[in-house]
């Protein structure tokens, strides 16, 4: 359940200063928005896949349409709405793979069209494993998601971004919250949260206000995760950056994937760590999300390992 976008990307040497124009290599536009790229990421790793959210009935909402439909996920949830453009994003990307990114949400934004979305998705609620979910969407239809998904006993994975405000008590009940370093921060009210050490102290107090599973994303350095009684740092793994628009969104698609197999929180962070590292090395948000065979492959490699804090992996109760 989120947001789903058109991307407009520029890629130049550096990412402009402000006030000054500079000359992109070229335009390259993309299927994006980060429930869209999380729902095409959890296909390409084998998982079914269903997205629920709001678009335009104008020409970039049948091209992001379209490129769902061609990647496999269920469109079927997909309200189209006359009131608000399709959602956009504008990125520069420079040379060592840095962006920013400003986006205009348009019809992820329309209460009345997210509203509808998720009411028309309740019937899939008996017949799912998971339901990932971000901030992409107006607060207040997350908040409806997140009842509705507690209704039917169905876990939430939690994406808090665009960050809006701090941790509000529904959240607190979700099964699993993954915020970056930054937005660790805002969801703790302010909390410096910078490397392994604070990201291992601000997922104890995540894992303390009422969040079942805490999972700090920490970009090339990889994440911690904290569970019942531990916590961990899974490092991340070394590649040749290129993008890393929609890393995160291969994580979190990852990650679902690999809990829904059966692995353990652990084993399912290296996993995310190593569908994030890959989709950072190609131009992009959907193309560069990656299939199965190379997850698996870089998986397999023994090149994202764990370190443990107290208690060690071996001292949990329960595996996972």
């Amino acid at each position: 359940m989120g947001n789903i976008n058109m991307d407009f990307v520029l890629r130049g040497q550096r990412l402009p200063r402000e006030g000054e124009t500079l000359v992109a290599d070229g335009l390259h536009v993309f299927g994006g928005g980060k429930a869209a790229n999380q729902a095409v990421a959890a296909r390409r790793l084998g998982a079914d896949v269903s997205i629920v959210g709001c678009l335009g009935t104008d020409d970039l909402g049948d091209r992001a349409l379209a490129l769902l439909d061609e990647a496999g996920v269920d469109t079927a949830f997909v309200v189209r709405t006359q009131r608000c453009h399709t959602g956009t994003a504008l990125v520069f990307v420079d040379r060592s793979g840095r962006n920013s990114i400003v986006t205009a949400l348009g019809a992820n934004d329309d209460p009345e069209g997210t509203r509808g979305a998720v009411e028309g998705a309740t019937k899939l609620l008996g017949s799912v494993d998971v339901v990932l979910m971000q901030l992409g969407l107006p607060v207040s239809t997350v908040d409806q998601g997140i009842r509705l998904c507690q209704e039917h006993g169905v876990p939430v994975y939690l994406d808090p971004t665009p960050i809006r405000r701090s941790l509000p008590e529904l959240w607190c009940g979700v099964a699993l919250i993954a915020p970056n370093e930054t937005e660790s921060q805002i969801l703790l009210g302010g909390s410096r949260t910078d490397g392994p050490e604070e990201a291992r102290t601000a997922a104890a107090r995540l894992r303390d206000a009422g969040v079942g599973v805490a999972v700090v994303k920490l970009g090339a350095a990889g994440c911690v995760v904290a569970a019942d009684g531990w916590t961990a740092h899974v490092p991340g793994v070394k590649v040749d950056v290129v993008d890393t628009t929609a890393a995160g969104d291969a994580f979190m698609a990852g990650l679902a994937v690999a809990r829904g197999e059966g692995a353990d929180w652990v084993e399912a962070a290296r996993f995310a760590n190593c569908a994030g590292a890959l989709a950072a090395t190609k131009l992009g948000a959907q193309p560069s999300l990656p299939y199965r065979p190379e997850v698996d492959a870089l998986y397999r490699s023994g090149d994202a390992g764990v370190r443990h804090c107290a208690p060690t992996l071996g001292e949990r109760e329960g595996g996972g």
